[in-house]
């Protein structure tokens, strides 16, 4: 995995790219997104996520240690694939 790409600003201030937009995956690496990561992406809050986590609602995920939950961004694209609809009539 390569790291971080970083520049710095006029002002001495270093931008970070994310991590997802500088890593090249292999055919059998994995990519995981943070809770923080999917509720940016699909502009919800954490709190949703976690709501949906417990009901066994939401998409699947791994927990590493006790506290850090991850997703795996196949399993987002997937999930984001089979919710895709072409007009409000469609069940699903």
């Amino acid at each position: 995995m390569k790291e971080n790409k970083t520049s710095t600003s006029d002002q001495g201030k270093i931008d970070k790219k994310s991590t997802l937009e500088t890593t090249t995956p292999g055919q059998n690496d994995t990519i995981f997104l943070t809770e923080s990561d999917l509720a940016q992406r699909w502009s919800v809050s954490v709190k949703l996520l976690q709501k949906l986590r417990c009901s066994g609602d939401g998409i699947p995920f791994v927990r590493i240690g006790k506290r850090a939950i991850r997703y795996d961004r196949r399993d987002v694209i997937l999930h984001e694939s089979n919710r895709r609809r072409q007009n409000t009539s469609e069940e699903g």
